[in-house]
């Protein structure tokens, strides 16, 4: 799981009590950091998160095991690159990233309140809009970065070309990214043909991120689901 709030901000500590959590039902979880926006530039987190996930698979002699591939916020996004790297030939030559492992190792895809599409990001509420066009501006370099590569590649509402192996999109109705991330990303999956759920938490205290804030109902409704998903894998 790769935490990261709009390319910008947070690490993977914000993840670790969720985490272990899981773990506590014989999850082996991995949570990595990936380079900060202003000082790396698109594509460089996706380079450090493939080559983090390819490094650490061979270093445990881990080659065959199935992998959930995870991400929350800005890391869901990273999360469903990494997934289109592996089964997108085009995708990962126009990107200049290298898949971090076979399409047929991915178990599933666990995302939670992603950003799905930047450009996407401008129909929420003036405060995430505009914190995300700064972020984005940031990680593109370019002051009109709906025009960017990175707008384009990280695109996956729009660009998915695919379907994805099984997914569970987790997100909450009070999130100001649910509407115009999440449902079009689930929607865009669907046509594709691929098995996706969409959990959604209709309690007036869930947010963004709302899955971190344990022990609060909504987190701990959404936690059961994050583990029947994993269990039936």
């Amino acid at each position: 799981m790769a935490p990261r709030r709009g390319w910008f901000f947070g690490g993977r500590g914000i993840a670790t009590p969720y985490l272990e959590r899981l773990c506590g039902d014989g999850v082996v979880a991995l949570s990595m950091d990936y380079p900060l926006a202003p000082e790396a530039r698109h594509p460089e987190p996706l380079h450090v998160l493939a080559d983090g996930v390819a490094g650490v698979l061979e270093a445990a002699g881990l080659a065959g095991v199935p992998v959930v591939l995870a991400g929350d916020s800005a890391g869901a996004g990273l999360a469903v690159a990494l997934a289109r790297l592996t089964g997108e030939e085009q995708y990962a030559a126009a990107v200049g990233v290298r898949p971090p492992l076979p399409r047929e190792q991915i178990a599933g895809v666990l995302l939670c309140c992603g950003v799905f599409s930047p450009r996407g990001t401008q129909q929420a509420d003036r405060w995430s809009a505009e914190i995300l066009a700064s972020s984005a501006w940031a990680l593109s370099g370019e002051r009109k970065w709906q025009l960017s590569a990175f707008a384009e590649h990280l695109d996956a509402v729009r660009g998915t070309a695919s379907p994805l192996p099984p997914t569970l999109l987790v997100s909450a109705s009070g999130d100001p990214l649910h509407a115009n991330q999440s449902v079009p990303f689930a929607a865009a999956l669907t046509r594709l043909g691929s098995p996706v759920e969409m959990w959604v938490s209709d309690d007036p205290g869930a947010g963004h991120e709302f899955q971190f804030d344990l022990p609060t109902a909504a987190a701990v409704d959404a936690l059961e689901r994050v583990r029947g998903f994993l269990r039936q894998l």
